[in-house]
């Protein structure tokens, strides 16, 4: 017994049963990461206008209000026709699919979110799911033009959130003084983005570093060519999150997603594995503002040896694109985003731990 103390078995075994869900509540803060890299239990379905793969009933492991869908989709199948929907499932209601965009890199084809749809259960905004109220299992729906393009798809990335989790950022445990040498990039440098390119500066970044990393010339894409590849007209712009992603995960060994992630700390560690990430948050608190404002795309990058973090910072002009931010100010501007973050990594490069589930797993789902 614990200090002596002789609880009644049934009251202790009680207390251990809970203690660890607290604790994970509390840590992980209503968010969770479910990936799928096998689609064999998907029933195929044919209609007059696509091919259609629609999953079992599937369960994150968490009650969700908020949902974003990534994909990589490789080779040919890029250019086909694409479609990703969701349908949220409680115990007495199955509501309708929602639509979570059009994609292909094919221009002559739709690369689009969809509009008006807002009903009593829940909204889509752009890229962005949310439920009224609290479901648990969902179903996804994958549509294509082309009966061979499923071939192509090699990944999907759900990230879950309930806002309603408590959550509270933790003191720093550790330091890892680091400084990935990713090349700056500015918006500025493209009066066509001067205002909007954050997204695709900031994805065009993170290629930049892989390229050089992996003697991978052809991701070496400049921002113009990015901003293009991305374009949501629906948006309107290049801010829609997984169009960012799905173009970095259609270059062959690529992972790219968007997740929510938990802490400070764990940027901090996929930064120790060499692993830079983009954030999106609000660019007035990030500059000490008081007002919110709105959201802004950097590259997380490195670590000073006092803690504070080293982004480059896509909305100012080169040679200053390399800023350095207190922690929490970078936190309470991230907030704004809910924490969102692109991950885009060699498939195969060590991951920091992962006890939250807040991003791939190392061993990957086979649902």
């Amino acid at each position: 017994m614990l200090l002596g103390f002789r609880a009644p078995m049934k009251l202790l075994l009680l207390l251990l049963l809970l203690l660890p869900a607290t604790l994970s509540a509390q840590e992980c803060a209503g968010r969770k990461f479910l990936s799928l890299t096998r689609f064999d239990r998907f029933q195929k379905q044919t209609n007059a206008a696509a091919i259609e793969w629609i999953s079992p009933e599937l369960d994150p492991g968490l009650d969700w209000e908020e949902l974003i869908l990534s994909w990589n989709i490789h080779g040919p199948a890029t250019n086909a026709q694409w479609q990703f929907q969701v349908q949220p499932i409680s115990s007495n209601l199955n509501a309708h699919y929602y639509h979570l965009g059009f994609w292909s890199l094919d221009p002559q084809k739709k690369r689009e979110s969809v509009k008006n749809q807002d009903d009593p259960h829940g909204t889509v905004d752009t890229d962005l799911l949310r439920l009224k109220k609290p479901h648990r299992k969902f179903r996804i729906k994958i549509s294509s033009d082309s009966s061979a393009a499923f071939d192509g798809l090699s990944f999907i990335g759900l990230s879950f959130f309930n806002p309603a989790a408590p959550f509270q950022e933790p003191q720093p445990t550790q330091k890892n003084e680091t400084d990935l040498p990713i090349q700056p990039r500015s918006q500025l440098d493209h009066p066509e983005g001067a205002k909007i390119w954050c997204s695709p500066t900031s994805t065009s970044m993170i290629l930049s570093w892989w390229a050089e990393k992996l003697h991978r010339p052809e991701l070496l894409l400049t921002v113009p060519a990015t901003a293009r590849a991305i374009n949501d007209p629906n948006w309107p712009g290049t801010g829609n999150w997984p169009f960012n992603t799905a173009l970095a995960g259609s270059f062959e060994g690529i992972r790219a997603y968007v997740t929510r992630l938990g802490t400070i700390e764990e940027l901090e560690s996929f930064v120790a594995h060499g692993i830079p990430v983009a954030i999106s948050l609000s660019y007035n608190l990030l500059k000490g503002h008081d007002i919110s404002g709105s959201g802004h795309l950097v590259v997380v990058r490195g670590f000073s040896p006092s803690g504070e973090l080293i982004i480059n910072d896509p909305g100012v002009d080169l040679p200053h694109v390399r800023r350095l931010f207190p922690r929490e100010r970078v936190a309470r501007a991230w907030d704004y985003s809910r924490r969102t973050a692109y991950l885009i990594y060699p498939i195969g490069h060590p991951l920091p731990p992962n006890p939250c589930e807040h991003w791939e797993s190392t061993t990957p789902s086979s649902k």
